[in-house]
């Protein structure tokens, strides 16, 4: 059931982080209930930071495109406006949706678990490839769990563009690959992925890979979790090229990152099916996962990922 409809801009800050575990269906969210004024900060591109999820679990947005957006809709609740006002309105609830979403956490753990592993150009990479890409897909799920539609009407009626061009293409090819393994689309393994820690993310990659190719099995108990490590630091290799894509043309990234988010699935498919091959060699086994013939080989299923369908030029990214 829906969110009763925020009254005001402080309702709705105050109940921020619920529409974003309703919505993806997390065990819970890392916020602290803080919330400050984002410093000005560029990102590594040189683009305007426009909000951050802290390791102290605050939350901090832009003043100009944020905060004062979301302040005049509520002020101007139920009245009509004209698209670029609501672009506008959208663009910033798709930040404070993407921050929330970066907070989201499992069981047992916390959003700042992760601050060590954060550290690695890959662990970030597929954060934010796979925050902004859920994010961007179920913006108007989170509109609709605040009723925000009689706040600001026709907001789901304009189109804000995803960021993070860099990483969005491969996060998205990698969920479309696992999700063959795991007969799961690829908003389902965005979705799962998407409500765990930066850490987690990658652990839920490597068990989708692990589960199929057999690593389940008692008898592979002991050595599971190297053969892990080994499938994780596989798929690293390849997403730790993300951020060197800067510079090259829209185009030319989303290709370049769809290809690395394919291969680093295939280096870890690799990975396993060496496992897979000595789990035969104890017996003979089914084939460890539908559309394939062995484990050396795999057929996706048809169809794109969204990111295909991008504009050039995205806007501001937000980390």
């Amino acid at each position: 059931m829906p969110l009763r409809q925020p009254a005001t801009f402080d309702e709705f800050m105050r109940l921020q982080h619920v529409g974003a575990v309703n919505v993806s269906g997390a065990d819970h969210s890392s916020w602290n209930g803080t919330w400050e004024v984002q410093p000005y900060k560029l990102t590594d591109d040189g683009l305007r930071v426009l909000g951050s999820a802290g390791w102290d679990h605050v939350i901090r947005y832009d003043e100009e495109r944020v905060l004062r957006p979301l302040r005049q809709m509520f002020l101007q609740a139920g009245q009509l406006q004209d698209d670029a006002t609501l672009l506008r309105y959208r663009e910033a609830l798709a930040v404070v949706y993407h921050e929330n979403l970066h907070l989201l956490a499992g069981r047992g753990t916390e959003h700042a678990d992760a601050e060590q592993d954060f550290r690695i150009a890959a662990v970030r990479a597929l954060e934010e490839g796979v925050t902004e890409s859920y994010g961007h897909e179920t913006l108007d799920d989170y509109v609709d769990e605040f009723q925000l539609e009689l706040v600001a009407p026709g907001i789901k009626n304009v189109v804000a563009f995803p960021a993070y061009e860099r990483f969005t293409p491969a996060a998205e090819t990698l969920a479309y690959e696992l999700g063959g393994l795991d007969n799961a689309d690829r908003l389902e393994m965005l979705r799962r992925m998407a409500i765990v820690n930066a850490t987690g993310k990658w652990a839920v990659a490597t068990g989708v890979i692990a589960d199929r190719y057999g690593l389940g099995d008692p008898r592979f108990a002991q050595e599971r979790g190297v053969a892990e490590r080994r499938i994780t630091n596989a798929m690293w290799q390849h997403f730790g090229k993300l951020p060197d894509l800067s510079g090259l043309g829209s185009h030319l990234i989303f290709s370049r990152s769809c290809a690395i988010g394919r291969k680093a699935f295939e280096e870890g498919r690799a990975v396993a099916g060496q496992y897979f091959a000595r789990r035969v060699s104890f017996g003979g086994v089914a084939s460890p996962g539908r559309a394939t013939s062995g484990w050396g080989s795999y057929s996706a299923r048809g169809g794109p990922p969204y990111s295909g369908t991008r504009r050039a030029g995205g806007p501001e990214r937000r980390p």
